[in-house]
């Protein structure tokens, strides 16, 4: 038998002021889940940030420059 299969055996098993609780503990679990998730991306983000800090200062340098041109220029 699987763990969502036992999970659900239980269930059947209890009172429904109980399964509310469980209701809300599984949200709280699925919300942390999400939760660390977003951090591992922001993290990831972050550190791609660090690596590429110098390809990004020169676009902004670039951009700045470009804006002060004349339009002939593009």
């Amino acid at each position: 038998m699987s763990t969502k299969d036992l999970i659900i055996q239980e269930l059947d098993h209890l009172p429904e002021p109980l399964l509310s609780k469980v209701l809300e503990s599984i949200r709280q679990l699925k919300n942390a889940e999400l939760g660390q998730a977003d951090d591992l991306v922001w993290q990831a983000y972050l550190a791609s940030e660090q690596e590429n800090e110098e390809v990004y200062r020169r676009l902004a340098n670039f951009r700045r420059l470009a804006s002060s041109q004349s339009p002939i220029w593009w």
